[in-house]
């Protein structure tokens, strides 16, 4: 700080007032400023490639300047083949547990390759197993038939009467619970979620179903979101944040977050 006022003072200073202060200090005082200089050049000269500025602060001549390298740069020569290195370790697929339904084909050798022997009723205890993963894609309907029946004693007629689950939904639980993974986890579309279940699981759906399903999840979890509420407004240190993005209308929406040590609350305002 010193040094800065006497450098102040001495740019005040006219040309023969100058040529009276002794050559040493005069030396120190020419040091300094060429030292800050180069420190206003730096800071001036750093961008996102330099420094730990993100790159939407820099100018947009930095950005051109850099695209044009970028085109007229030569190939990076490739020091290592592709693929793993040496010394990598190796990733493999862990064996799952076989379970009902799964396949198992039993490869056995039914001759020696060197001498042609039989090696019927042989057996290899540890065999080699390599597994080969599928999906199966099932559709199961649940068909409820109300029966009208005549008494065959006074000639009533008396009518089935359905359960109470055929009355709730023409969808079961698992489709809701498909309908909004897609919908909310995957971030997939209603349109998009409303082909891949009627094509990939030949199961007929409306846009409009689609989101009746979201709702009914909607309010089937909202004693679970109240409790989570309840946890994290009551404890007694908790972190908030917001986020905001912009939606296709054109309005702002909002992402609120509160994290406590037990739960985590989310507030989504469109």
């Amino acid at each position: 700080m010193k040094e800065n006022i006497l450098l102040t003072n001495y740019k005040d200073l006219s040309y023969e007032e100058l040529k009276k202060v002794p050559v040493e200090e005069l030396a120190r005082i020419a040091h300094e400023a060429l030292h800050n200089w180069d420190k206003l050049n730096q800071k001036l000269n750093q961008d996102s490639t330099n420094s730990n500025k993100a790159p939407s602060t820099d100018s947009p001549e930095t950005k051109a300047k850099r695209k044009a390298e970028e085109k007229t740069a030569p190939p990076k020569n490739r020091t290592r083949k592709q693929g793993a290195q040496l010394g990598h370790k190796a990733v493999t697929r862990p064996l799952l547990q076989l379970c009902d339904g799964d396949v198992v084909v039993n490869c056995t050798p039914q001759n020696c390759a060197h001498c042609n022997e039989s090696l019927a009723g042989s057996n290899d205890p540890e065999p080699y197993r390599q597994q080969q993963y599928d999906v199966e894609i099932i559709r199961r309907i649940t068909e409820y038939r109300k029966h009208k029946i005549v008494c065959p004693c006074c000639g009533e007629t008396t009518e089935g009467t359905l359960p109470e689950e055929a009355n709730k939904s023409a969808y079961s639980p698992n489709v809701a619970v498909l309908v909004v993974t897609l919908t909310g986890l995957f971030q997939m579309s209603r349109r998009m979620t409303k082909l891949f279940i009627e094509n990939i699981m030949g199961v007929p759906i409306s846009v409009g179903s689609i989101s009746n399903l979201e709702r009914e999840i909607t309010d089937a979890a909202a004693p679970v979101i109240e409790e989570i509420e309840m946890k994290a407004q009551s404890a007694p240190h908790g972190n908030v944040d917001e986020t905001g993005f912009g939606m296709k209308n054109g309005r702002q929406g909002w992402l609120w977050v509160l994290v406590t040590t037990h739960a985590v609350l989310f507030r989504l305002y469109l």
